[in-house]
């Protein structure tokens, strides 16, 4: 019986964890682009900088629908 409660509470600790991390992956480098899978579909957001209300925005919506799509955002000019 510990075993199974063990494993419920590892499962759940698990999903805390998700969703506490970032539900967004930054860019620093345009290389970043070809490293990012394929199989995945992603909304791709390039700002000015993190102070930005765009940017403020796109990480409250990347947030709420952080289990549909990934999200990625960049404040390099160069990316």
């Amino acid at each position: 019986m510990f075993w199974f409660i063990s494993r419920q509470v590892d499962a759940f600790m698990d999903f805390i964890r998700k969703q506490v991390e970032s539900s967004l992956t930054k860019l620093s480098t345009p290389s970043d682009l070809y490293s990012l899978d394929s199989k995945k579909r992603y909304i791709v957001g390039h700002f000015d900088d993190e102070n930005s209300e765009n940017y403020k925005t796109f990480t409250k919506v990347a947030s709420l629908l952080r289990d549909e799509c990934q999200f990625v955002a960049s404040t390099n000019k160069y990316v």
